[in-house]
């Protein structure tokens, strides 16, 4: 919660107006905050406070930016940070990842998350009419998490069906090895078709799991 915290804090710009707005803390820059700005050798003034602190008469006072944060800060603010409203008027909060200027859910959840590289096989898993249900099982197989013969086999419980399988494969002519399931469900999703019938090719094995 606190990574998120500082993630979105970066965000909100603080507009000047009355200047109560923390001068080395609060992104009033839109730059982010100034403590991370400075350079290690530039000092501090400790005594500045308030942007406020920085205003004569509603306006910049450009004298006292300049013996208080670097020339480029200084030439920032000349050029982006303007106050063009009655100083008695509260700074004013905005989002700076929307258009308007308002919070949303979406845009914070944007920043905030971290996008791994897309997997074409979960895209697989997602057809339209699909119930969710059967999304979340042919996940779960894809992910071995279900009790099936050939996850038992490898956590060393014997299987007998394996090997009555085997037997009567045997018997009716039909030669191994055997491939895995995610090995034919990716057969299935291989096959060269047309767009239209794309989708049924892609829902088929999922269906097909689910019926057995």
């Amino acid at each position: 919660m606190l990574e998120a915290r500082d993630a979105t804090e970066r965000e909100i710009w603080w507009e000047p107006r009355n200047g109560f707005a923390n001068f080395w803390f609060d992104n009033w820059t839109k730059l982010g905050p100034l403590t991370q700005l400075m350079p290690a050798n530039f000092p501090m003034n400790d005594s500045i406070q308030e942007v406020a602190d920085l205003m004569e008469n509603g306006k910049w006072s450009y004298q006292k930016l300049q013996q208080t944060v670097p020339k480029d800060i200084v030439d920032h603010i000349r050029k982006e940070v303007h106050i063009d409203t009655p100083s008695e008027n509260m700074d004013k909060a905005w989002w700076m990842l929307t258009g308007s200027g308002k919070y949303t859910v979406s845009s914070a959840w944007e920043a905030i998350r971290q996008r791994s590289t897309s997997n074409w096989c979960y895209k697989q898993f997602w057809t339209k009419g699909l119930p969710f249900k059967i999304v979340v099982f042919l996940w779960r197989v894809w992910k071995q998490k279900l009790p099936v013969d050939d996850i038992l086999a490898k956590m060393g419980i014997s299987i007998v069906s394996i090997y009555i399988w085997k037997m009567f494969s045997a018997a009716a002519g039909v030669q191994g090895p055997f491939i895995q399931v995610n090995q034919a469900i990716n057969k299935r999703w291989d096959i060269k078709c047309s767009s239209k019938l794309k989708p049924l090719y892609q829902a088929a094995p999922a269906i097909i799991l689910w019926q057995l």
